[in-house]
């Protein structure tokens, strides 16, 4: 009898430990794959596993321990993806469609092609953001109120877990379009004045936005929760005349989530720029206030670096860049002359619409002590569509290729994370603006005149 007892009992064990996976099979393949890894994160950024991508574009990993909302990601191109304890799920796509090509198999399938029909929806239901918030109060609201109830009529065939953790998501997306209406009706029709009537709902009258679980599940809920702070900081400026940065540390000091603290302070570090002279003051706040080493280290190089590219200081150098001319060039090439550097890319449209400005600017100075150098950070990828644009646009001065793209030494020297980027370069090789204005903005001459280019 003890012994069919103790049989009984370890069978019961082994079956218990059978059941209960604590992982998600991800698997798929990846039609013209822009990097050779993929990558899950959370929804507050934070890596949860690197994915292999074979040349085939397959791909095939386990990530534990996983119960909601993350990203996935091929190079640039992402997508969010739900994932629990026991998914078995296959993904196929295309990054030069990405959206319109993502789709999902096996267990866990339904849940996922909802949110990739979802996202289309949006774009279908309710036009681009620019459709949205042109209309009048009435209709804005009406076309809320029928892209909710097609959501809800997808969700209810799903039903489960997943049908109560989107219904929390789909009200503080929708939250979000209401909040920002006023604003966006305001600017786009040209009416500053522009204010919603008193029957406006206001959804967030009673919302404290300190609920860190909500925080890491919805994307909406994180942006209406930075708004929320940033914008009281904004009140207490009028009222207080405090700056804003120390306006933002004070607001950021009452949330009570240390999670939420920390991803608030990491949104307001980006001010700590080499333009920003309240940038020590900003750093040495965020430093006592945060609890998350391994950003308060990140910041710390980020400042040192920013603090080495004050006027004054000596250049980061570049060297051996392909010349599209032919043969290579660095910035000890130019010295004796100013220079003034557009790190750009062909796929970016910020950076294309200042080449007409930089051209007139480029022919306006061809007789004083200044070169203008173009460096793209195209990837290899896009190496001969940066030589066809040079010629197709007939963009002159100096025209360089960055060996590594955002990787090129120059690049990550002077901490440029987005483009256009505009710098500003003495005879000398000293540095006179490592942010300087863009060629279409009227303080670039200003700054010109005040240098002696």
């Amino acid at each position: 009898m003890k012994k069919l007892l103790f049989i009984l009992i370890l069978l019961s064990v082994l079956t218990s430990c059978t059941n209960s996976v604590e992982y998600a099979l991800v698997s798929g393949k990846i039609t013209n794959p822009t990097s050779d890894t993929g990558a899950i994160r959370d929804n507050i950024g934070n890596l949860i596993k690197k994915i292999s991508i074979n040349k085939d574009g397959s791909f095939s990993d386990t990530i534990y321990n996983v119960n909601g909302y993350y990203n996935f990601s091929n190079g640039n191109e992402h997508s969010a993806i739900y994932l629990e304890n026991g998914y078995n799920l296959k993904i196929t796509l295309d990054t030069n469609e990405f959206d319109e090509t993502i789709s999902y198999t096996g267990k866990g399938s339904e849940e996922n092609n909802y949110l990739a029909q979802k996202y289309l929806l949006d774009e279908t239901s309710l036009g681009t953001p620019k459709d949205l918030f042109m209309l009048n109060e009435k209709d804005f609201l009406a076309k809320i109120t029928s892209f909710e109830n097609e959501i809800k009529k997808k969700l209810n065939a799903i039903g489960g877990t997943f049908q109560k953790k989107e219904l929390v998501n789909l009200k503080y997306e929708l939250v979000l379009k209401q909040v920002d209406y006023e604003r966006y009706h305001a600017y786009l029709s040209k009416n500053p004045s522009f204010k919603v009537s008193d029957d406006f709902p206001n959804l967030l009258k009673d919302e404290i936005f300190d609920n860190e679980e909500l925080f890491k599940s919805s994307v909406a809920y994180q942006q209406l929760t930075t708004k929320a702070v940033f914008t009281e900081a904004q009140k207490q400026i009028a009222i207080t005349g405090t700056a804003f940065n120390k306006a933002a540390i004070l607001e950021i000091k009452k949330v009570k989530s240390e999670l939420i603290k920390n991803n608030l302070l990491e949104q307001l570090s980006v001010k700590i720029r080499e333009r920003n002279e309240d940038g020590v003051e900003l750093y040495n706040d965020i430093m006592a206030l945060s609890t998350n080493e391994e950003f308060k280290e990140k910041l710390t190089e980020k400042f040192n670096r920013f603090s080495e590219l004050v006027k004054g200081k000596t250049s980061p150098i570049f060297e051996n860049y392909e010349n599209y001319k032919g043969g290579t060039s660095s910035l000890s090439d130019f010295k004796g002359k100013y220079v003034y550097i557009d790190v750009w890319a062909t796929w970016c449209a910020p950076c294309k619409a200042e080449i007409p400005a930089l051209k007139v600017l480029s022919e306006k100075y061809k007789d004083k002590d200044i070169v203008f150098v173009s460096i793209s950070v195209d990837k290899k990828r896009a190496y001969q569509a940066w030589k066809d644009m040079i010629e197709e646009k007939e963009m002159d001065g100096v025209q360089l290729y960055a060996p590594n793209d955002w990787n090129s030494k120059f690049v990550q020297e002077y901490g440029i994370t987005a483009i256009p980027r505009f710098i500003l370069i003495d005879k000398e090789g000293k540095i006179v603006n490592a942010n300087a204005p863009r060629p279409s903005d009227p303080g670039l001459i200003m700054l010109f005149n005040k240098t002696g280019v």
